[in-house]
């Protein structure tokens, strides 16, 4: 199980669409949905967040756009997640998310902290950086592990209230963008439709990329390719006929065209996050396609140059009626690395661009939290209501885990801590046995009855702490009406329980594995009050003075 904990239900709202898996469009903090100007349906965000406090926006930019009018905030817990439901393992998504502070709050503070995306660090977003009127968008592709993913937000600085606008996600065909390995995630820098005037998407792009307009400078010419038809099957990463329309050409064979990595068209108050400092690994596909049918006199030929180092070996020659795709893959640069697309020695005419795509390159989480201990605490979620506002994965990335779960490191991490005392927990515990890594469980102070589960007793050396409670075999404290815990408040305002429990540094025993399990099915377990005679001949017990825990040891 690879899918992480949130709502128990399909969250897949009707859209408008194309002929494949989904192709979602969430406009966060409204509650209810519209089709835009683009024929794209977009749905509230009731049916994909149990959290947070809608805002509308009194003045919202012009030309912005619907989808900027609503925000949603997060107070508590610290990362607060959105599930989209009903997708396939493997396939490949394209999400975007878009981020418009406009002084909401009346703070003139926007904040920081970080964007999540099953178990990955998207972006750590500082939005002070971008000013309180400008709309901050920014996008990834990755591959599905299991049949959902999860988008969060996460708090990063004390008082700092986490927001997000809108969420988009679009499944691509499977073989698009393949080049960077289904471990990789993409992160976009740039998208340009050299020559367009306006900015591309769907319905023109069936998968919605968002092609942003680049034209002409000094020494080059918009051109405009009269071709009846251009074909993209040949292209592995299928640019829409739209973005072939036009190019840029250089007015001569001795003046190449530059393809800037990072440098995004000027559009208004919207901007593209390309703030990916230092040297990464990109992969950029670059397009071509012959404007004009050449004369036989008239050739046309290109090599393409990263920093003055020549890349392809075989000129290029652009397909009219068609496009030829140039994947530049693993290139270890910078954003100011140049590209430059240059005549060859034959070309007779000048070189052009029609369109391309820049994204560093991430490596992504190849799995989670280990399945058994995600399946534990659905299962604490099911019996406790409260619980399940807490979504996303409970210990990717770190440091964001959950509040109240202490994990350990890896690439697929282990839940070793339960902290869930003062939690307003009322009713019986659940079974939890496929937890088997537990070392430190606190329910103290909650409303816990029933029995002690009997499988606590398979875990070796684990510390419980269960005062507070009325479990069978406790003697229970007389309930003062005053003083009882109040009923858990809206989730939109539930306070955080307190932070998880600090673990002493010691060496641990190794664990043990469910299949050595001890028979207790006549022996139960009585911790908080008088321990029973026949207990003493079957457990050794001791308390831990600096954390408060009972220790159990089978004899």
């Amino acid at each position: 199980m690879t899918t992480y904990l949130g709502l128990l239900f399909v969250a897949l709202s009707a859209v408008s669409k194309p002929c494949f898996a989904a192709f979602v469009s969430i406009d966060c903090g409204s509650i209810s949905g519209y089709t835009d100007g683009n024929s794209i349906r977009w749905s509230g965000d009731g049916n994909y967040t149990l959290n947070g406090l809608g805002y509308e926006i009194d003045f919202p930019l012009f030309r912005a756009g619907h989808v900027v009018s609503t925000l949603r905030a997060f107070t508590t817990p610290k990362k607060n997640c959105y599930t989209i439901y009903n997708l396939e393992n493997g396939e490949r998504v394209l999400v975007r998310a878009t981020f418009y502070y406009s002084n909401y709050d009346g703070k003139n503070n926007p904040p920081s902290f970080d964007l999540l995306f099953d178990g990955n660090l998207w972006r750590s977003l500082n939005l002070s950086e971008y000013g309180e009127d400008k709309i901050l968008t920014t996008e990834v592709i990755y591959a599905v592990i299991g049949n959902s993913t999860s988008i969060c937000v996460a708090q990063t600085v004390p008082n700092q209230r986490p927001f997000i606008n809108s969420i988009e996600l679009r499944s691509l065909d499977s073989k698009m963008y393949n080049h960077a390995g289904s471990n990789r995630f993409l992160y976009l820098l740039n998208r340009a439709a050299q020559g367009a005037n306006q900015t591309i998407r769907y319905p023109e792009d069936p998968y919605d990329r968002v092609w942003y307009p680049y034209g002409a400078e000094d020494h080059q010419e918009n051109v405009t390719n009269v071709a009846a038809t251009i074909h993209v099957s040949s292209a592995e990463d299928q640019p829409p006929q739209a973005v072939l329309r036009n190019a840029i050409a250089s007015t001569s064979t001795m003046v190449p065209v530059v393809l800037d990595i990072a440098r995004t068209s000027t559009m208004g108050p919207a901007i593209l996050d390309t703030n990916v400092p230092g040297e990464k690994i990109f992969y950029i596909a670059i397009y071509f396609s012959e404007v004009i049918q050449l004369e036989l006199s008239h050739k046309r030929s290109i090599q393409i140059y990263i920093d003055n180092d020549p890349y392809n070996l075989d000129p290029i020659i652009p397909p009219f009626g068609s496009v030829l795709e140039v994947p530049i893959t693993n290139l270890t640069a910078f954003l100011n690395t140049t590209i430059t697309v240059w005549a060859a020695s034959n070309s007779t005419l000048p070189p052009l661009i029609n369109a391309y795509e820049v994204y560093a390159v991430f490596k992504a989480q190849p799995s989670g939290t280990n399945s058994k201990d995600v399946q534990g605490l659905v299962a604490l979620q099911n019996a406790f209501n409260d619980l399940q506002q807490y979504t996303g994965d409970p210990c990717l990335p770190p440091p964001h885990w959950w509040e109240w779960v202490h994990c350990s490191t890896g690439a697929m991490p282990r839940i070793i801590g339960l902290n869930l005392s003062s939690s307003g927990l009322a009713g019986s515990l659940p079974d939890f046995s496929s937890m088997d890594a537990l070392q430190r469980i606190d329910f103290s102070q909650n409303s816990l009855n029933g029995p002690i589960p009997e499988f606590l007793g398979s875990f070796r050396h684990l510390g419980l702490l269960v005062t507070g409670n009325c479990l069978d075999g406790m003697s229970c404290p007389e309930q003062n009406p005053t003083s009882l815990p109040p009923s858990a408040p809206p989730s939109s305002t539930f306070e955080a329980p307190p932070p998880p429990v600090v673990l002493p540094n010691e060496t641990k025993p190794p664990l043990t594995s469910t299949g050595n399990r001890k028979n207790v099915d006549k022996i139960p377990i009585i911790l908080g009050a008088t321990i029973q005679g026949l207990l003493l001949f079957l457990l050794q017990i001791s308390i831990n003075c600096s954390t408060g825990f009972v220790v159990l040891k089978w004899l």
